[in-house]
C-alpha cells in the first residue's frame, strides 16, 4: 500500500457505482488511465505550495491527513496511520513566537526546523506500547497534518524527514 502512494498516483478515477468504459457496474471506486508521472529528485515545494489531502484505504476505510507536493506529484507523507500516529508518540510540541514547533521527546536542543527547543510546552507527547491501558491525564490524539492549512504547526517542521518518517 505504502509504495502505491508514494508511485502511483492518477489523475482520474470512477466512484462507486458508476459505469466502466464497457458499461459494465463498478463495486468500488477505481482509478482510471495512466499513472501520473512522479520525479522524487525533485526538491520539494515551497510550504504554501504543499497541498494537504486526506487519504482513505480501503477495505477497512482506514483514513489520515497526509501532503502532496506539486513540484514531485506525489505524496511526501505521512504514509500511513501508524505514521501519521507515530508523530505524537514522538514528539513534542514546543510554542516559540506564536507557532508550534515540533522537538524529539528525548529532550532534544533544537526543534526540527533548527529553532532553540526553550519555549512553552504543549500537551502533545504520548506513550506508546502494547496493551497500554487508557490514561486520562494523556493529551487526546492530535492530527498536526489536519492542521496544515491554519498556520499554528511549524510547516518546515512537519515536511521534515523526521516528520514525515521519511530516510534522512
Amino acid at each position: 500500500m505504502v509504495e502505491a502512494l508514494v508511485s502511483n498516483l492518477y489523475d482520474h478515477f470512477r466512484d462507486e457505482g458508476a459505469t466502466d468504459d464497457l458499461g459494465n457496474l463498478c463495486y468500488s471506486a477505481q482509478v482510471t488511465g495512466e499513472p501520473s508521472p512522479v520525479d522524487p529528485c525533485q526538491s520539494l515545494s515551497e510550504p504554501e505550495q504543499i497541498i494537504p489531502v486526506r487519504i482513505e484505504v480501503a477495505p477497512d476505510r482506514m483514513t489520515w491527513r497526509a501532503l502532496y507536493c506539486p513540484r514531485r506529484k506525489q505524496i511526501v507523507g505521512p504514509h500511513s496511520k501508524f505514521v501519521a500516529d507515530k508523530v505524537q508518540h514522538s514528539f513534542e510540541l514546543v510554542r516559540r513566537n506564536d507557532r508550534l514547533h515540533l522537538v524529539h521527546a528525548d529532550g532534544a536542543d533544537r526543534t526540527l526546523c533548527g529553532e532553540p527547543a526553550a519555549g512553552e510546552i504543549i500537551p502533545f507527547f504520548s506513550y506508546d506500547y502494547p496493551n497500554k491501558p487508557d490514561d486520562p491525564s494523556e493529551p487526546a490524539p492530535r492530527d498536526l497534518y489536519a492542521e496544515w492549512s491554519d498556520g499554528v504547526v511549524c510547516q518546515q517542521c512537519l515536511l521534515h524527514d523526521q516528520a514525515l518518517n521519511r530516510q534522512c
